[in-house]
């Protein structure tokens, strides 16, 4: 789908996707049920929730392991994007729950929007209560979410309509001010979705009806390989944390001055960036030899990633000096640090942040595992992970040989005892339409998104 006609799509009538008597009535019995799942990443679960709820007839939930951490009405802040028009948006919530048979069960959509560690726990909870046809997703696909929801679902799986997951966060958020809960810093005026199947039909529709509901265009990719080997949060974040600590010990203490002057400094990452963008297109190589059917042109690449970057602070108007454009850059839509933690003596990098171990163990480590699974030597990924387990107990390399037995809290398909050719079944071209409408509880949101695409022309 072009450009051109996302943009077209974006514009479409309100109406679009409600009846003509829903009148935007939240708890309306033909409102299009939404469910956000997640913990972890609070911000990013109410800046989805935010966004959804400016489209009429939504009615949203939260599902989460702690509801007394949410509000049943929440205010978003979102002056730095277009959405609403810069004003803040409340959104309230017709249930915020840690009972996945009280909001699963009519669910249309359901959109994983936590940390990717505990996309497998939310989705296993959730199994046995999906309805037939519904739309599961995530806001963030990368980390083998397609393998992770296979294994959760087992069974259940056959009950979803449609898997989608974005190829990059659709925004950058942080914590609220001003009497707002969270605050939308920057919105990704480009979205990528992949979806499962991936016959044209269900990957061009699921495209269009995010485009519609996250106010961005959005671009089909051609398979969730394309958002597993992206340029993205595996490759950032991992070479922020080396790059600035490569040379510590795990002991070492550092002062505020000389932290800060490991986190300003003005040389960019590129020695770990292109060494992991280097490996990954040689795991997209050995896949294209084995498989040449496999369509891998949506793959990004760590240049297509600073591009992109360069155009977004040019639009907006935002004269930056190198060092900031560099550290910006190096955040990509990360927190601006490292995870660090203060001792009584200084700072020192923080093992146990949620950030650390994810980026490894839903980053490296699932690219490791293509590897494995594919036969291609990753020598710079190989580096990384040697430095990383020099502070843990589990050996991630012996040897020189990817451990599949230390990856019991990783993504990497190795864990799921996965054939390369079991791997790659839902990569390969589908020829399909969309999913057609069955009679079930979800019909009426089936008949919505039907009209919906018919009328867009697209």
């Amino acid at each position: 789908m072009s450009i051109s006609k996302a943009i077209v799509f974006t514009t479409l009538s309100r109406s679009a996707l409600a009846p003509a008597n829903c009148q935007g009535r939240i708890g309306n019995h033909r409102s299009l049920k939404v469910v956000i799942c997640g913990d972890g990443d609070d911000n990013q679960v109410l800046a989805c929730a935010a966004v959804l709820s400016q489209r009429p007839c939504i009615s949203l939930s939260i599902l989460t392991l702690e509801p007394s951490k949410f509000n049943a009405e929440v205010t978003v802040d979102t002056s730095n994007t277009s959405i609403s028009n810069g004003k803040p948006v409340p959104t309230i919530f017709e249930a915020v729950t840690a009972e996945p048979n009280q909001v699963v069960p009519d669910a249309s959509i359901i959109i994983l929007a936590g940390c990717v560690s505990n996309h497998h726990l939310y989705l296993s909870l959730m199994a046995s209560y999906i309805n037939k046809g519904a739309w599961v997703g995530s806001l963030y696909g990368q980390g083998g979410f397609d393998w992770i929801a296979k294994d959760a679902l087992g069974d259940n799986f056959s009950r979803v309509g449609i898997l989608f997951a974005f190829q990059s966060l659709p925004w950058k958020t942080a914590p609220g001010s001003s009497g707002a809960d969270v605050t939308i810093t920057k919105a990704n005026p480009n979205l990528s979705v992949a979806t499962i199947p991936c016959c044209k039909g269900s990957t061009d529709m699921c495209a269009r009806v995010m485009s519609f509901l996250f106010f961005a265009p959005c671009r089909p990719l051609p398979n969730f390989l394309n958002v597993t080997l992206a340029a993205q949060n595996q490759m950032l974040a991992v070479s922020k944390f080396v790059k600035k600590f490569r040379d510590w010990d795990g002991k070492r203490v550092y002062t505020s001055d000389q932290l800060g002057s490991r986190l300003d400094s003005p040389l960019p990452d590129t020695d770990c960036t292109h060494i992991v963008d280097r490996d990954i297109q040689l795991i997209r190589e050995g896949i294209t030899e084995r498989f040449p059917s496999i369509d891998l042109s949506g793959v990004t690449r760590a240049t297509d990633e600073t591009s992109d970057y360069a155009k977004g602070v040019e639009e907006d108007g935002i004269i930056v000096s190198d060092p900031q454009r560099t550290r910006e850059f190096h955040t990509g839509f990360l927190p601006s640090l490292p995870p660090v933690r203060k001792t009584g003596q200084g700072w020192v990098l923080d093992l146990k942040d949620r950030l650390y171990s994810e980026h490894f163990n839903f980053g490296l480590f699932v690219l490791k595992g293509l590897a494995t699974l594919i036969g291609a030597n990753t020598p710079g990924i190989d580096r990384l992970i040697s430095w990383h387990q020099r502070f843990n107990d589990e050996k991630f390399l012996v040897g020189g040989t990817f451990n599949s037995k230390a990856m019991k809290n990783t993504g990497s398909p190795t864990k799921y005892n996965l054939s390369v050719e079991t791997l790659v079944s839902d990569y390969l071209p589908q020829r399909g339409r969309a999913p057609s409408r069955t009679k079930s509880t979800n019909y009426v949101f089936q008949r919505r998104i039907h009209m919906l695409v018919r009328r867009s022309k697209l």
